[in-house]
């Protein structure tokens, strides 16, 4: 089984990236996989936004590291 960590990365116009790790989002077993979601609608809840555009606006570029797991 995979455990899937959802990350949402909040931007800005300069594309400084804030990490945020919503723990509620942390599923499942034991594989990672990792899934990173940005939004430049800081106004708005992460989780909201993540909700509504996520897979639209998934990027995979960055590997993260297991230090937190």
């Amino acid at each position: 089984v995979e455990m899937k960590i959802i990350c949402f990365i909040a931007g800005t116009s300069t594309e400084r990236y804030t990490l945020t790790i919503m723990k509620e989002f942390i599923l499942f077993n034991t594989v990672i996989q990792i899934e990173i979601f940005w939004t430049y609608k800081e106004t708005r809840s992460l989780k909201q936004t993540a909700m509504e555009e996520g897979i639209l606006v998934k990027k995979r570029e960055e590997r993260l590291r297991r230090r937190w797991i």
